[in-house]
């Protein structure tokens, strides 16, 4: 997994956008390096618009990256979900499964 930060917001990384390419089509060759060393790659943790963001802003990203990483040392990412996202944190509710319970 990929973890990075853009100062454009999301929409300047569209083909369209202003940047032309995505996040996902930009980070291209590390996925590619990854996929070759046997990795299973996720999409990217990408937080946009960084030069506007509050410091309310920055907790939830912060918060949300630790409930990324906690779920992957926990085992409980749906990876097939993650995957149907363009970046990691686009929905975290929808690929974090419930843990099982501990007895």
């Amino acid at each position: 997994m990929t973890v990075t930060t853009t100062g454009g917001r999301e929409d300047a990384y569209q083909e369209k956008g202003h940047n032309r390419f995505t996040m996902r089509q930009l980070l291209a060759p590390i996925e590619q390096a990854a996929c070759l060393c046997g990795m299973d790659y996720l999409p990217p943790f990408v937080v946009h618009g960084t030069h506007e963001l509050t410091a309310r802003d920055m907790d939830r990203h912060a918060q949300d990256y630790r409930r990324a990483v906690v779920a992957l040392r926990d085992g409980v990412i749906d990876l097939d979900a993650a995957r149907s996202f363009p970046r990691l944190n686009a929905d975290l509710d929808a690929i974090i499964k419930a843990a099982p319970e501990r007895v």
